[in-house]
């Protein structure tokens, strides 16, 4: 019976039906909805997403959901109503805070300390220039990187071919290790420095990769020979790869112990040079 009737005759026949739907987010009266649409969106996290939320929910509430949607921990987020900062209360519900129904709110994660991948740089061969760099380390922490980089760019013609791979001892001293690429057009080097060269390549080479792919997307226009340019175009991707990686390559380990973990580690094919002093 239904079957062949049209829509206006359904909403003939059934004239609550698209009211009673309306209300299932409206609410009972124009001012609480029963259902509150939250798009949460950030420029710092790659993706954007919407919460269902009830009204009398908290904020607390509110912020632990959008935390489990970013796979960060809780502590972590703040959720911003323009400038306006919801906090985390148990006791203040996200309808008394003035969230409303499908208006956007803008979410910040705070950076933990690198771990692992504990420097970036890109660098252009034409020049052996360098494009930009990051780390969350000090100047005088760094600087040693900064230095093994800087001599890799001015030996990159006769050290690193297209598309290979290096990995380069950063000091007799020190764990950490320099590992670098250049694209197959022979035009960039992409680089991070390791807290431990047995850390597995596999995940190493991935965020260079990517690294790679994006800044290809960015200075599409050929803006490296504006080198200070570059920097402020690439500086806050590099910072939110780097992270991001970083942090994956940890909670990814976390669950490699003894063998298991120098099974994995140990699976590499790229041998550890070091620049004669």
């Amino acid at each position: 019976w239904l079957k062949g009737s049209s829509s206006s005759e359904e909403g003939a026949k059934m004239p609550g039906c698209a009211h009673r739907a309306r209300m299932c987010l409206r609410g009972t009266d124009d001012t609480i909805p029963n259902v509150i649409r939250v798009p949460i969106i950030s420029e710092e996290q790659p993706q954007q997403f919407t919460l269902l939320m009830l009204p009398n929910m908290s904020v607390s509430a509110l912020r632990k959901k959008a935390a489990e949607r970013l796979g960060v921990d809780a502590g972590r987020v703040h959720l911003y109503s323009g400038n306006k900062d919801l906090g985390c209360d148990e006791d203040v519900s996200i309808f008394s805070a003035g969230v409303q129904d499908n208006r956007p709110l803008t979410v910040e994660v705070e950076a933990l300390p690198l771990q692992l991948l504990l420097f970036a740089a890109i660098g252009h061969v034409k020049g052996g220039g360098v494009l930009c760099t990051f780390t969350d380390r000090s100047e005088d922490e760094n600087a040693e990187w900064k230095e093994t980089f800087s001599k890799l760019m001015r030996a990159t013609k006769s050290k690193l071919h297209k598309d290979q791979k290096i990995r380069l001892q950063v000091s007799k001293d020190s764990d950490s290790c320099l590992c670098a690429f250049r694209d197959a057009r022979g035009d960039r080097v992409y680089a991070t420095v390791v807290s431990k060269c047995d850390l597995p390549e596999g995940m190493v080479f991935k965020f260079l990769e990517e690294l790679q792919i994006r800044t290809e997307e960015l200075l599409k226009g050929g803006t490296d020979k504006d080198e200070d340019g570059a920097f402020v175009q690439l500086r806050p991707l590099v910072e939110s790869l780097l992270r991001r990686h970083d942090e994956s390559c940890a909670a990814r380990l976390q669950g490699h112990k003894g063998d298991t973990f120098k099974a994995k580690a140990n699976a590499t094919h790229t041998p550890i040079e070091r620049f004669e002093d």
